[in-house]
């Protein structure tokens, strides 16, 4: 603001005379005071045509004496439009604030005079000071605070952009084999191939903008008239922003056009709104700026961040696969691990019972609708492809082998998926009798050869090369006097309800039963005979018990209901589906979709098709698969990894 410039001469000599009188040393933080010297006491309206812009008449709000707080303490005083604050921090020194902007202040010392400091015009405004003193040693009579009424004015800054996530998809699995070189099975044959699919999402942002209104209030007692508005932004960007439109506050749709005339106690809203090219970094003040005549304008700052997405699309998505049973994955930007494991027996998945066959399967991903704005299909998919013969020897092949490992941990008791195969051992499968050991025959497979125990070493042999040959695999002279002479011995010695300890077999027969069994086994791995089919890693996993039975261990995966569908997602993710209506938990009530499919995973027929979770490593007991598809969670898990989160193994 400018100074008066009626000031005259006079007055000016006469005031620095007096100045040179009284002066100390002593000066506020901010400014230097003028002295007024004299004992009759100056109000603020007596300085306002000296020290205020033209045509600004000057209020005051008064500390008297009975006011002044003791040393060390604070007082507060105010108006309607304002309040302030002194405390008293030495004998006769102040420091004060307030919440409107104060033009100057008197610090009055009895018949010394006032320190005068002045805030207007340079600097402007100011809304606290400290180190203020009076005139000489008489103590503080009282302090006066002089301002002026401006528009007070108020703006708030609401930033806006949509940040929407592009999603990928890549699909594995740790068996594949190739035309010329499949993998060989044998009719009826359980093999897992573990899959692993890999969903990455890339954010990509657009439509930055910010909107808001700012608030012109007049507190004065007189109108004003707004001559115009100025409103910039700056930061790591400076741009100015046009106002849209004005209208007084509660009646949008009376438009009013500047200048303005805005009554003593109104308040006008004018509303705002800009674009950004580009993502500003950092955070922005908008800052608006009055002019007006009448009552003195004012300014009004918003501060604003382009941080977290007003609107955000694609954000999850939905993983199937169309050869694995159960109700789809869900997957979000948020989560940490992006990655789906599990496994499918593909040995059972084959549509040819005999020949060559190309296993392929499809990992697809679709948004879910999960984010706050308006979807699109963004959709993705990927293949693995496993070569496979089924070598049977009703159709002119030999069949083909495969070891003890295979057939003592795909029995009915696990734990891997069992091989329906085993029915063919008379007349109760797994738990037909072994000879007269006492033993069936899963028994006496689990039973380790401690001690080198001969007859343990060959019935193990002996139990999976008559296994093979159940089941097609074809044999050799040599195999077929091995299997004959071994059944005689294995009965000889597998008397009286258990198994001989291996100090019982002589020397003589304990050699002849190791041969056997060296002949056995190499028929059984493929050394001699038709050859040796693909097993996968279940065949070395350690024994569970028969009658156990344990639920995979999840990974920080959770179920959910899902637009009526239940489905598992990672933890971390649930908060991004919890603020767009889903709920823990499976679905009910006949909006359940999720249900058909948890239904199908507990018939009889489709054993252990339910979801696995966690991971099993290698040579750890795995679950049980149990033969009656008893619900999720009961699938396959093969130590090789195992079958991960996500859905267990396809019987």
């Amino acid at each position: 603001m400018a100074r008066h410039g009626t000031r005259t001469a006079l007055l000016t000599l006469a005031l620095l005379a007096l100045g040179a009188l009284f002066a100390t040393d002593a000066r506020a933080a901010s400014v230097q005071p003028v002295v007024i010297a004299g004992a009759a006491n100056v109000a603020c309206s007596d300085l306002d045509d000296t020290y205020a812009a033209e045509g600004t008449t000057w209020q005051e709000l008064k500390f008297d004496s009975k006011d002044l707080p003791s040393v060390g303490a604070s007082t507060t005083l105010g108006t309607a439009y304002l309040s302030v604050t002194i405390t008293r921090t030495g004998t006769d020194t102040w420091s004060w604030t307030s919440t409107k902007g104060i033009d100057a202040v008197l610090v009055k010392s009895g018949a010394s005079g006032h320190n005068l400091y002045v805030y207007d015009p340079d600097p402007p405004e100011a809304l606290s000071d400290t180190g203020l003193v009076v005139v000489g040693q008489n103590g503080t009579s009282h302090l006066s605070f002089c301002y002026d009424i401006n528009l007070d004015v108020t703006k708030t800054a609401v930033p806006t952009f949509t940040r929407d996530w592009a999603w990928t998809i890549e699909k594995t699995g740790d068996k594949a084999g190739t035309a010329g070189t499949p993998y060989v099975l044998s009719a009826g044959q359980s093999w897992l191939v573990n899959y692993a699919v890999k969903l990455d999402a890339v954010a990509s942002e657009s439509a930055f903008a910010v909107r808001g209104a700012i608030e012109i209030a007049n507190p004065a007692a007189v109108p004003a008239t707004i001559v115009s508005i100025a409103d910039e932004i700056t930061g790591s960007v400076t741009k100015s922003v046009t106002v849209s439109s004005c209208y007084p506050k509660g009646d949008p749709k009376s438009p009013v056009a500047l200048p303005a005339q805005l009554a003593a106690g109104q308040t006008l809203v004018c509303d705002y709104a800009t674009t950004f090219a580009t993502k500003p970094s950092g955070t922005l003040t908008n800052t608006a700026t009055v002019t007006s005549t009448g009552v003195p304008g004012g300014t009004g700052q918003a501060t604003f961040a382009f941080t977290a997405p007003t609107t955000t699309t694609d954000e999850c998505v939905e993983v199937t696969d169309d050869r694995a049973a159960g109700d789809p994955w869900a997957v979000c930007a948020g989560d940490a691990d992006k990655t789906i494991e599990y496994a499918i027996d593909v040995g059972r998945a084959l549509e040819k019972t005999c020949g060559p066959e190309t296993y392929r399967n499809v990992a697809s991903s679709r948004t879910t609708g999960s984010g706050a704005g308006d979807e699109t299909d963004d959709s993705g998919s990927d293949d693995h492809v496993v070569y496979v013969t089924v070598d049977c020897e009703s159709q002119g092949g030999d069949g083909c082998t495969l070891s003890q490992g295979y057939w003592k941990t795909h029995s009915k008791y696990g734990p891997a998926p069992t091989d329906s195969r085993w029915n063919l051992v008379q007349p109760a499968g797994a738990d037909t009798a072994f000879f007269a050991t006492g033993k069936s025959w899963y028994e006496i497979l689990w039973l380790p050869p401690k001690g080198g125990n001969a007859y343990l070493v060959l019935a193990h042999q002996w139990a999976a090369a008559k296994l093979n040959v159940l089941t097609g695999a074809s044999t050799t002279p040599a195999v077929d006097t091995a299997l004959a002479d071994a059944a005689a011995l294995l009965q000889q010695y597998g008397t009286g309800n258990a198994v001989p300890a291996p100090n019982v077999v002589p020397t003589d027969v304990r050699a002849r039963m190791l041969s056997l069994a060296s002949t056995l086994e190499q028929y059984n791995t493929g050394a001699i005979g038709p050859g040796h089919c693909s097993e996968d890693a279940s065949s070395k996993t350690k024994a569970v018990k028969a009658s156990s039975s344990t639920e995979p261990k999840g990974k920080g995966r959770i179920t959910i209901c899902h637009k009526g569908r239940t489905i598992t997602i990672a933890r971390a993710a649930w908060a991004a589906h919890r603020r767009h209506g889903d709920v823990e938990g499976a679905c009910t009530g006949a909006s359940a979709k999720g249900k058909k499919a948890d239904a199908a995973a507990k018939k009889p027929e489709t054993a252990g098709q339910g979801r696995g979770n966690g991971k099993a490593p290698d040579e750890t007991p795995a679950p049980v698969a149990t033969d009656d598809g008893t619900g999720k969670g009961k699938g396959a898990e093969n130590g090789n990894g195992g079958n991960g989160k996500g859905k267990g193994s396809r019987s």
